[in-house]
């Protein structure tokens, strides 16, 4: 069975909070190095909330790995 376009989100959400908590970084950490605010970290990682390209560009900046590990989950 296919994933819908929300369920691949939502893991998407979970893969890149598992990369941050890898990391060792605070959710308040994580939103100042992606330079985004917490609370769209929370959206991201436990909501499941749709974001934009602009949002993974900065999120790989952040976590400093190229967007193709953010996208292999």
């Amino acid at each position: 069975m296919a994933l819908t376009h929300a369920k691949k989100i939502k893991i998407l959400g979970k893969h890149i909070d598992k990369l941050r908590c890898d990391k060792g970084y605070s959710m308040r950490e994580f939103a100042i190095l992606c330079n985004i605010n917490k609370s769209q970290v929370n959206e991201l990682t436990n909501l499941g909330v749709d974001f934009r390209y602009s949002t993974l560009v900065k999120i790989s900046e952040g976590l400093e790995i190229p967007i193709s590990e953010l996208l292999n989950f």
